[in-house]
């Protein structure tokens, strides 16, 4: 989970600091992250690290990525890539939580968030890699 300090309005970066995998530029227009963001709510992202196939990747290795990936890193990571257009981003704070089931924790608490706020956190673009034990229909990737 990331979380921003203060529920004040962000200001945005026009190009995104994240690394450009595959030749995909990050960069959201800046309307865009305006209307995802979600007013009052200090949680921006909501994330899973599981293991992968092979039960080696885990926490370490996804939030390395994850730190890679927003500091310009050509990394294989763009989940909450919205993050990085904060002109605060370096102020995030990520907390996680160990589990043995991370995708249904993923998104039962991205349910939770879209319960008490209307709608996806922030920086999250799906509902959840389970979202369809949660609900009979998925949520479009916004």
């Amino acid at each position: 989970m990331v979380v921003r300090g203060g529920t004040d309005l962000p200001t945005y970066l026009e190009r995104s600091p994240a690394g450009h995998f595959q030749e995909h530029d990050p960069t959201v227009d800046l309307g865009r992250l305006q209307d995802a963001w979600v007013a009052d709510a200090v949680v921006v992202y909501i994330g899973k690290a599981g293991g992968g196939r092979t039960g080696r990747r885990g926490l370490w290795k996804r939030l390395q990525e994850f730190q890679r990936y927003g500091s310009g890193a050509a990394v294989a990571h763009r989940g909450g890539r919205y993050l990085w257009q904060l002109v605060d981003s370096d102020e995030l704070l990520v907390a996680w939580r160990t589990t043995s089931d991370p995708e249904d924790v993923e998104a039962a608490m991205i349910a939770d968030f879209v319960a008490v706020y209307g709608r996806l956190p922030f920086a999250n673009r799906k509902q959840g890699t389970r979202a369809s034990n949660l609900n009979d229909e998925p949520t479009p990737d916004l």
